[in-house]
């Protein structure tokens, strides 16, 4: 007869219960040394919360196609796999963190690819967080995706569709991108995407007077998702008066906003607050929660306000302005320095 004191192991119904709400991380690093988890953890579905998959571009062609590239990473939530293509052999090393001593040599270069494939389709739900990092054409060849977030950094400008592997009416909940091709902006994947985040900080002093605002114009201002969240490296202050104009289509949901990083200055700020009173007749200066602002227009039901420095992350080279449309508070009335 066993003590209170002794440890029952669980029973099967019970151990089977506990391993499906683990997450797939942890239940993978208890299967590599418990041979009874691992026969259940290969019978049992799973979700992933996030997977990465990070590879560099290929070389292209003549014809515009990238070559394989068979080095990369795919992340499955904490495990990571490593892919070593050996130019010479022409074989791919694969290394896994939870067994980094055992290592598979093959002969397959798009190896890293096809892991990234097998984890994203045999999760039972769409992963949660997709994550990539350059890559060419990652989802080649698949069928029926069911994803609705991704976030992309492309590292330089793929200017094939990014996104035809997808159906023309895929919508997607939200996309991230960062380091794109202006042509992106014109894929319907991405117009037709519910919350798009656009990052693009790099501040280009090459482009000269017309060049940037045509930019802004015939590409951002055409978006209209029903939250669009613009960070934006900028040389010249109507491409973010463009910006503001653009906010107060009616279209745009509360949580939309537009930063424009502009090369530090010592006089930038009084200069943009002069410009924004002057362009918009209802614009006044006041001060929110958030802090000093120029209101530029106020309802009901929200504010739409300028900031400065409004996600803290300015430093000693740039400065940061932010449009943004607010839930108004009645609790926190904005104090304005004359009637609107």
């Amino acid at each position: 007869m066993s003590t209170p004191s002794e440890e029952r192991p669980l029973s099967y119904p019970a151990l089977l219960s506990v391993l499906k709400k683990m997450n797939y991380d942890k239940r993978s690093e208890i299967a590599v040394v418990s041979p009874e988890i691992c026969k259940i953890h290969k019978r049992i579905g799973y979700s992933l919360k996030s997977l990465s998959f990070i590879q560099e571009h290929g070389k292209v062609d003549e014809n515009g196609i990238p070559e394989e590239v068979g080095t990369g990473e795919v992340h499955v939530e904490s495990i990571k796999y490593r892919f070593e293509h050996n130019p010479e052999t022409n074989k791919v090393e694969v290394e896994c963190s939870l067994t980094p001593e055992k290592k598979l040599l093959v002969e397959d270069i798009s190896i890293a690819r096809r892991y990234f494939h097998h984890f994203l389709t045999t999760s039972k739900q769409p992963v949660q967080q997709l994550f990539l990092t350059e890559c060419d054409r990652p989802f080649r060849n698949m069928i029926g995706l069911q994803n609705t977030r991704i976030k992309w950094n492309l590292s330089g400008a793929r200017e094939f569709p990014l996104f035809q592997d997808f159906p023309e009416n895929h919508i997607f909940e939200k996309l991230e991108l960062s380091g794109y091709g202006t042509l992106l902006l014109t894929e319907k994947q991405v117009k037709n995407c519910k919350h798009l985040v656009l990052r693009k900080e790099e501040i280009y002093s090459e482009y000269v007077i017309g060049n940037e605002e045509r930019t802004i114009r015939n590409h951002y201002c055409t978006l209209n998702n029903s939250i669009l969240e613009l960070y934006l490296g900028l040389n010249h202050m109507e491409s973010f008066l463009l910006l503001c104009e653009h906010i107060l289509v009616d279209t745009f949901q509360i949580g939309s906003s537009f930063t424009a990083f502009f090369k530090k200055t010592g006089y930038l700020k009084n200069y943009v607050w002069n410009s924004l009173l002057e362009r918009f007749d209802r614009a006044v200066e006041g001060v929110l929660k958030q802090g000093e602002c120029v209101v530029l227009r106020m309802e009901n039901d929200h504010i739409i306000a300028v900031f400065t420095n409004y996600y803290g992350n300015d430093d000693m080279y740039r400065e940061s302005y932010t449009v943004v449309k607010l839930k108004r508070n009645l609790e926190y009335e904005p104090e304005l320095s004359r009637e609107s």
